[in-house]
């Protein structure tokens, strides 16, 4: 969705030292054991992710990924959620096929992890 992209990419925590990443991180797994709808499958420095649903209900998927910038050294805290979708005859979206709207969710993750 137009509306969110631009806002989720302008506020996307990213980090520059081996500390400053840590600490985003920290903060990253803080939200998603908080927020996501289900546990966490798998977390270290620089992937978490969530298990993933047996019935498709519209609750929240995780995953959230340290990535190169391009710039040496440079980093980006990348959250990525989703939800299965709950209608074989409608087709997914990510604000009406979710429980919650997940570019809002994003925008959350992002903000939380940038004043954490």
């Amino acid at each position: 969705n137009t509306e969110y992209e631009s806002l989720i990419i302008q506020s996307t925590p990213k980090c520059s030292s081996r500390e400053d990443c840590d600490t985003k991180m920290e903060a990253a797994n803080l939200w998603v054991s908080k927020n996501a709808d289900y546990k966490i499958r798998s977390a270290n420095s620089v992937l978490i992710e969530t298990y993933a649903p047996r019935e498709f209900k519209g609750d929240i998927i995780v995953s959230i990924a340290k990535e190169s910038t391009g710039e040496k050294g440079n980093y980006a805290i990348v959250a990525t959620m989703s939800c299965g979708n709950p209608s074989m005859f409608k087709g997914y979206n990510p604000m009406t096929s979710c429980k919650r709207n997940v570019y809002r969710d994003i925008l959350k993750f992002n903000e939380f992890v940038n004043s954490y």
